[in-house]
This record gives structure tokens, C-alpha cells and sequence, in this order.
């Protein structure tokens, strides 16, 4: 997987022309050891499917998000905001070990 991870940010930094630090978990599927080695990769945080708001000081690597769609605006956008529960603190990555990979 830290393969993975190293070859499709660099593959996508060659298309844009341009860093890539930020990373989507596909179907929300991550772990500890998927964060280390996204971290290991160079990505500087990464997105779950949570859908609540993030706090400071949340885990990096497993962003919660909110989905807001096209209707959310105004008084909807407001409620989504306000109704959200909200992300527990979590810690970072630490390490990281070729032997996660």
C-alpha cells in the first residue's frame, strides 16, 4: 500500500503540475497503519467519510466531512453547519517504518 500511496500522489503531481498533500480515503477504508504510510508518503492530511465536523487537534490522517450538496445554502447550509456532531480529538501518525509497507 505505501507504494501505492507514493505512486499515485507523484502520478497525479506530474498531470497537475502541482503538489498534492491532501488525500480522500476511498469508502472511508483507513487504519493507523494507512495513515502512517500516507504520512510517509508526503501527504500532509487525508479525509474519512465521517460525516461530522472536525476539531482542532483531530486526527490528521482521518478527517471527518461534511457532504454539502448544491441544495445546502443559505438557512439548509446553516443547519448542516450547526447540526453536525462533531469529530473527537485523535492522535497523528508517529512513525514512519519501511516495514509498514
Amino acid at each position: 500500500m505505501a507504494h501505492e500511496l507514493q505512486q499515485s500522489k507523484s502520478t497525479l503531481e506530474a498531470h497537475l503540475h502541482r503538489p498534492v498533500t491532501l488525500l480522500a480515503w476511498p469508502y472511508g477504508i483507513v487504519d493507523r497503519r494507512l495513515e502512517i504510510q500516507a504520512q510517509c508518503a508526503g501527504y500532509l492530511a487525508a479525509f474519512s467519510v465521517e460525516q461530522r465536523r472536525a476539531l482542532a487537534g483531530a486526527d490528521l490522517f482521518a478527517l471527518p466531512r461534511l457532504v454539502v450538496s448544491d441544495k445546502a445554502r443559505g438557512a439548509a447550509f446553516a443547519t448542516l453547519i450547526k447540526g453536525s456532531p462533531e469529530a473527537s480529538a485523535g492522535a497523528a501518525p508517529t512513525t514512519c517504518d519501511s516495514s509498514l509497507g
